[in-house]
């Protein structure tokens, strides 16, 4: 049976964070934004199926080259609720042009923390499957690779807001968005080849 009501969810949760970086940061910005997080994640997520098989998802209902949609929303999601915490606490706002470099490891640990329930409900309900056992993942394999996600989805948001933060068209920052991406998905998947021989 397909999973429908997740891709519903991710759906509305994307849409609702859409709608409040056009309000805080422009249309422009959302739709860089978002199209920034879907090629990364997408093209992260295709090549470690293709290529690493780490793990396995189920039936989802909507997918992309074989990577549910809900994938593909999640980080961009996780990143931008990250980004946007120390300005809801009263700190200083990630996409501002100076931010202190504390934020950063903040910013790795929220995203982590995430994954982590996202990934242990996803693991317990048969959404995903770890590579090598249907059943039950090894958790140090599934840590490590969030933490991985964390800090590679990190520098992607580095990379935007440097993209974001120059005095380029919208189309040349559309540019350096598929230029980029490909070669933080490349290093990303680099960092992720030592777990796989672990598996």
């Amino acid at each position: 049976m397909k999973i429908i009501y997740i891709d519903i969810i991710a759906i509305l949760i994307a849409a609702g964070l859409f709608i409040h970086a056009v309000k805080r940061h422009g249309p422009t910005f959302a739709v860089l934004y978002w199209v920034n997080g879907l090629l990364f994640t997408l093209a992260r997520e295709y090549f470690q199926i293709r290529f690493l098989q780490l793990y396995v998802y189920g039936d989802f209902a909507t997918s992309v080259a074989g990577v549910p949609l809900v994938a593909g929303l999640f980080w961009p999601a996780a990143l931008y609720l990250a980004a946007i915490m120390p300005r809801v606490l009263g700190g200083p706002p990630f996409f501002a042009r100076m931010t202190s470099p504390l934020l950063l490891p903040f910013m790795v640990v929220v995203v982590f923390v995430m994954g982590l329930l996202v990934n242990a409900l996803a693991f317990k309900t048969g959404y995903v499957n770890w590579a090598g056992n249907p059943v039950k993942h090894n958790s140090t394999h599934a840590d490590l690779t969030l933490l991985i996600y964390a800090i590679g989805g990190l520098f992607s948001l580095i990379w935007y807001r440097r993209i974001w933060a120059s005095d380029w068209t919208a189309g040349r920052q559309l540019v350096g968005i598929v230029v980029g991406s490909p070669v933080l998905v490349f290093f990303q998947l680099l960092a992720l080849w030592p777990v796989t021989l672990t598996v």
